[in-house]
């Protein structure tokens, strides 16, 4: 992924011990040859060919590899800057779809499942990736412990584990906002492909998990995990990013999420005793998060009072739907201040903030401001990365990032099909279709598509004038849904199967 000044390829990376990246051919004879690596794959940007004695290299060619998943998304609008960041996003992911969802293709090669939860619903708006998600939640049964403890990284080789000589400290413990992808995954498949197998098949081992998490809290309050992985570290490189101050806040939100997503597949099931045991142990977790991290007179979210600002702690409680009844809107409007006044127009937040913030930022009416996140190209932000020549996704929001090909900040390409040209499910498998696309200041068009299993749901907006907008809409046989008018709320459209088209005012 990177090269030294002398134009020789750069493979050191921190912590890796051994050569990597490097394969060696021995001829046998003087007869031309065709090499190709089969035990092995390798992510790269860039290719280092060295030759002993009178060799001649004649060609040489990159093969793109990875799971063979059937697109279904497609995304493109009038910004180049976020066509860039979704084709790099689609990149990013595609490098790591090896058998299961990595880390990186070029050394840890892991299935760390913090990752993974975070663009699972990126990647099901891009590719059908039903049949491996399926396959790679079983992993995550085979990997439980007796006592209901998962690993961060599945399957493991014994890495992770609270009881294990074996791993990085940090990461044994409960590790809330990891191991959610066991429930965060099942919820998506059912969403987007109505699949009930998965929560069939898991619902025993995830209420073994639960009774684990809950084993390893105090009064609901989770005190370990990794917290808002990878923030922005700004001018203070010194700065202790990789143990953020919010990890009890963080925690404790996703176990609140993940107790919340069992209540659902309690109901789907039909368990309404689990059901009512779960909503309330989601009540017990928010009271208790609230009366630990919410500061109500200025309504923001923090550890403690000596804490700055943070926004990952007052994005999570927003997307959870946690804040207490009437606080939600001055939550929200202090973010957009931290955004706009603190940071000039920036994110700062990690990995979890990341995956949620601009949902947030459109729930409570703050589009223009999403969209402005979206379109920098100063630090932090894709932009930046782009601006220094980024083909895929870096590890951190840092160009000294020691990989270039992590995809877990792609999760803002899920906001692009659900936020920008509004395709979202009204229920399981998209039966029923909402369209709520936002139309913030500067974009002029958007054109999508995705494909379910009726058909192909097709989205085109554009302005055509500065108080109009052309909306085209199209959706498959037997399918009904809704286009809701984000302009003028409670303007609503009713769609049925085929084209619809029809203009709004700005």
């Amino acid at each position: 992924e990177k090269i030294n000044s002398d134009m020789t390829v750069n493979s050191e990376y921190t912590g890796i011990t051994g050569e990597i990246q490097t394969d060696t051919y021995i001829f046998s004879s003087d007869k031309p040859i065709t090499y190709e690596p089969v035990f092995s794959y390798k992510g790269f940007r860039y290719v280092e060919v060295v030759c002993n004695g009178e060799i001649e290299i004649i060609s040489v060619t990159g093969i793109v590899y990875h799971n063979d998943v059937a697109e279904t998304g497609t995304f493109l609008c009038s910004s180049d800057l976020i066509n860039s960041i979704h084709g790099n996003s689609r990149r990013a992911f595609l490098s790591n779809l090896h058998h299961l969802v990595t880390d990186t293709p070029i050394y840890e090669k892991n299935g760390w499942t913090g990752d993974a939860q975070l663009t699972s619903v990126m990647a099901m708006y891009n590719f059908n990736i039903n049949s491996l998600y399926e396959t790679w939640l079983r992993d995550f049964a085979d990997s439980q412990m007796g006592n209901g403890e998962i690993p961060p990284i599945i399957p493991s080789p014994g890495w992770g584990y609270t009881s294990s000589d074996f791993g990085w400290e940090a990461a044994k413990y409960a590790l809330p906002a990891w191991d959610a992808a066991y429930f965060e995954i099942a919820w998506h498949l059912y969403r987007f492909y109505n699949n009930r197998k998965v929560i069939e098949q898991n619902y025993h081992n995830m209420a073994k998990y639960l009774e684990y998490l809950g084993s390893c809290s105090e009064k609901f309050i989770i005190t370990t995990g990794l917290g808002d992985w990878l923030a922005p570290v700004g001018e203070d490189k010194k700065s202790a990013r990789l143990q953020p101050e919010e990890n009890h806040l963080s925690s404790t939100a996703y176990y609140f999420r993940m107790a919340g997503l069992f209540a659902n597949f309690a109901g789907i099931m039909g368990k309404k005793k689990d059901e009512a045991e779960y909503r309330a142990l989601c009540l017990n977790i928010k009271n208790a998060f609230n009366s630990r991290f919410l500061d109500k007179s200025k309504q923001i979210y923090r550890l403690s009072d000596n804490l700055p600002y943070r926004q990952t702690p007052n994005i999570l409680p927003l997307a959870f739907n946690m804040t207490p009844d009437g606080m939600a809107a001055g939550i929200a409007r202090n973010l957009n201040d931290d955004i706009i006044n603190g940071r000039n127009g920036h994110l700062w937040c990690g990995i979890l903030g990341t995956r949620y913030i601009f949902d947030v930022l459109c729930r409570y009416g703050y589009i223009d401001t999403a969209y402005g996140i979206i379109s920098k190209t100063t630090y932090p932000s894709w932009g930046y990365w782009i601006k220094n020549g980024a083909t895929a996704l870096y590890e951190d929001w840092e160009l000294d990032t020691r990989s270039r090909n992590h995809h877990m900040f792609g999760s803002v390409d899920s906001w692009f099909f659900s936020h920008l040209s509004g395709i979202q499910t009204d229920g399981p498998g998209f039966d029923k279709v909402i369209v709520k696309p936002y139309f913030p200041t500067g974009l002029n068009h958007v054109k999508s598509t995705f494909k379910t299993a009726k058909g192909v749901i097709a989205v085109l907006w554009e302005r055509i004038s500065d108080n109009e907008i052309r909306m085209c809409l199209e959706l498959p046989t037997d399918t009904k849904g809704v286009f809701i008018n984000t302009l003028s709320p409670g303007h609503d459209i009713p769609l049925g199967q085929g084209m619809t088209e029809f203009t709004i005012s700005v």
